[in-house]
């Protein structure tokens, strides 16, 4: 995967569901933090999201090695019972939703 600038996700990522997750949301579930960082941004930054999404999807060459690799350091999965392609594809849909 080339290096790409996704700084909406890999934020996201990082303070929603990195070491610190619980001091941003309930941290009971994906839907749940999902759900406070809609609470938490704008318009645009959601618009953004979606974006950085549909990017990081286009240009990935493996979705899950990609995903493990950009954020594996940060964020498990497995732990939130969820795949990679799961987890994108709940968080673009309840984005979208929210912008709806």
């Amino acid at each position: 995967m080339k290096n790409i600038n996704i700084a909406g996700l890999d934020s996201l990522i990082a303070i929603y569901f990195g070491q610190d997750y619980d001091l941003f949301g309930s941290g009971e579930s994906v839907d749940a933090q999902i759900n406070a960082w809609i609470a938490d941004s704008t318009a645009a930054s959601r618009h953004g999201l979606i974006d950085d999404i549909e990017q990081f999807m286009r240009e990935c060459d493996n979705l899950e090695e990609d995903f493990e690799s950009r954020y594996g350091a940060e964020f498990s999965t497995e732990l939130w019972e969820t795949t990679p392609a799961e987890f994108l594809m709940l968080l673009k849909q309840k984005v979208s939703a929210s912008l709806s």
